[in-house]
């Protein structure tokens, strides 16, 4: 990716950008922390991916499949967030009023998980 000229290159030719009659969609996939995406809703990605990108002639629907990778990646980092909380826990040398703390901090992270079977397997 050329970030300077705004264009996906190929990795032989930097200088040379990727062709093509087909249009793509790029995704740039970050652990970097971001507050502005701390009330993130994939309904709201959806539906702004929906205008956007998907021509609703040929019925295809690109959008939804970048909303349920979204969605699935965030689940991903989320449980493995809550899970290091629960390592916290399990490891016991921690006072009960800590025990509490990291219990309510580790239930109000899985409150973000999107998808609604999953938080309840992880809520249990």
């Amino acid at each position: 990716m050329d970030t300077r000229r705004r264009l996906l290159v190929t990795r032989e030719e930097p200088r040379t950008p990727v062709g093509g009659r087909d249009p793509y969609v790029l995704t740039f996939v970050s652990g970097t922390p971001q507050r502005a995406l701390e009330r993130w809703s994939a309904a709201a990605v959806d539906a702004r991916f929906t205008e956007r990108f998907l021509d609703p002639a040929d019925g295809r629907s690109v959008p939804q499949d970048l909303t349920q990778v979204a969605t699935a990646f965030n689940d991903w980092v989320t449980a493995r967030r809550a899970g290091g909380i629960g390592l916290e826990i399990a490891q016991g040398r921690k006072m009960d009023e800590d025990v509490s703390e990291l219990t309510r901090k580790r239930n109000a992270v899985l409150e973000n998980v999107q998808d609604e079977t999953l938080r309840g397997a992880l809520l249990g």
